[in-house]
């Protein structure tokens, strides 16, 4: 499983990937309907147990005085609630940076045979240099289980060792 230290406080509580990847972006939706924007979209569909999410970013890139390519999710978000959490492993200050050191982390452990030996390719994502956006899609396996008062709970299934 790909664990995640989970700082103290932390607005997100998953501490495996997939999950707290997906409730990053339910989180981010929530946020997103607040203030009218609409930078990405859930789709699920509880038939095969899947959610798919669409996203579309604004990147900043610049290079340090060592040579480094750098690229930082923009905050479109201005002052929105989130605490990335104290000693978090995921060290994105705001939302948006969150996710998209997610989304990172995510493909890097998508290539590695030795934490996705099923080969599972559920993220495609392409950077555009002209206009400084990443945007692409990742797929989300689910678990849908009935509480006992009720209520439904939904989460990711983690594709990771």
């Amino acid at each position: 499983m790909a664990n995640i230290v989970n700082g103290t406080g932390s607005t997100l509580k998953f501490s495996k990937l997939a999950p707290r990847l997906l409730e990053g972006f339910f989180y981010l939706e929530t946020q997103e309907q607040e203030k009218l924007l609409n930078q990405t979209t859930i789709t699920t569909n509880f038939n095969t147990n899947t959610a798919t999410v669409a996203f579309n970013f604004q990147v900043q890139p610049s290079i340090t005085p060592e040579g480094k390519i750098v690229h930082i999710a923009v905050n479109y978000l201005g002052n929105s609630v989130f605490v990335p959490g104290e000693g978090s492993q995921i060290k994105g200050e705001y939302l948006i940076q969150n996710i998209f050191e997610m989304i990172t982390l995510f493909k890097i452990l998508s290539n590695d045979p030795t934490k996705n030996p099923n080969n599972i390719n559920a993220l495609a994502a392409n950077y555009n240099y002209d206009n400084n956006t990443l945007s692409g899609t990742v797929e989300f396996q689910l678990n849908v289980d009935k509480q006992n008062d009720g209520t439904v709970k939904v989460s990711a299934k983690e594709y990771f060792l």
